[in-house]
């Protein structure tokens, strides 16, 4: 009866031990990592793919540059050629990806003056915004520092 004991808190132990360390390894990040991450700064456009019909676009085969400028106030701000052409109210939230089954899944998408959801992601300082489900461009931009 001892012996079972004994395996029993040793187990327990051990159990309590990888959860520990599971939990640690988990909240271990950088500051940094998370600002990266964040939508909102300025960001220079380098590049648009049409889905229909296919078709790439760039500041050169277009003659303008943009920038696309988030702020924490939620207002985003287009600007062509260093002219500002809008500012509108923008938000991120969350979109049912089966609108037929409230339960399943979501997936966070970004909303600029109430107009379509646009799927977003961000990955080493370029951004790219999706309205491909709609027929509508893939478009990116990178990080102005």
């Amino acid at each position: 009866m001892n012996m079972k004991i004994k395996n029993i808190s040793l187990y327990g132990l051990c159990g309590l031990l990888i959860c520990l360390t599971f939990l640690t390894i988990l909240s271990c990040h950088k500051d940094e990592d998370m600002d990266n991450n964040s939508i909102i700064g300025r960001w220079q456009w380098f590049k648009t793919i049409d889905s229909w019909p296919y078709k790439v676009r760039t500041p050169f085969t277009e003659g303008y540059t943009a920038i696309l400028k988030f702020d924490e106030e939620d207002h985003a701000q287009y600007f062509r050629n260093d002219s500002i052409q809008w500012t509108y109210p923008y938000k991120l939230k969350y979109r049912i990806n089966d609108i037929l089954n409230p339960g399943s899944d979501s997936t966070l998408v970004l909303v600029i003056d109430n107009g379509t959801p646009t799927f977003f992601s961000i990955e080493h300082d370029t951004l790219m915004t999706d309205q491909s489900y709609v027929d509508g461009p893939r478009k990116y931009y990178e990080r102005i520092k």
